[in-house]
C-alpha cells in the first residue's frame, strides 16, 4: 500500500537477487579469483547491519549516491 501511493518522481524501487555466501565460497575454494566487482545499492529500505551496508549508507549520506561500485583486483589470484 505504501508503494502504491508513492509519487514516481520521489522513489526508485530496485529488487535484486540475493545469492547465498556458500555459492561464492565454493567458487573461491575451487579457483583463483583475479577480479571481483561489487555493486552495493543504497539506501537499503530494509536496513542492514553488515560492514558493506554501513559503508553504502555512509556514502549515500555524504554523496546522495544510489549505487556504489567497488572493484578488487589481485594479479596473483
Amino acid at each position: 500500500e505504501y508503494l502504491k501511493n508513492a509519487n514516481d518522481s520521489m522513489y526508485t524501487l530496485s529488487i535484486d537477487e540475493i545469492t547465498t555466501t556458500s555459492d561464492f565460497w565454493e567458487i573461491v575454494e575451487k579457483e583463483k579469483v583475479y577480479k571481483l566487482n561489487l555493486n552495493i545499492k543504497s539506501p537499503n529500505f530494509f536496513g542492514g547491519s553488515t560492514e558493506a551496508e554501513e559503508l553504502a549508507k555512509d556514502i549515500h549520506e555524504t554523496t546522495n549516491a544510489t549505487e556504489t561500485n567497488i572493484q578488487i583486483i589481485n594479479k596473483d589470484g
